[in-house]
């Protein structure tokens, strides 16, 4: 709640409420969307990393299977 005081704090004096509640409105719009942007980006990623994790035990399961048969 800091950074909301130190916001309204530099905001030109003689705003009407409403003006501020839309700046802020927009402020915590942007905010949002760059967030779930990064949550993504990051969903995007440990997927990826655990797509590879599961393969590669795949493959160690097929090795060690194909070991135990003799193959």
């Amino acid at each position: 709640m800091d950074n909301l005081k130190d916001i309204a704090n530099i905001l030109p004096e003689g705003l009407d409420e409403s003006t501020v509640e839309t700046i802020f409105e927009l402020v915590d719009s942007t905010i949002n969307e760059q967030v779930s942007e990064k949550i993504g980006l990051l969903e995007a990623k440990v997927n990826a990393y655990l797509r590879t994790k599961v393969d590669q035990l795949k493959e160690q399961a097929l090795t060690e299977l194909s070991e135990e048969r003799g193959f």
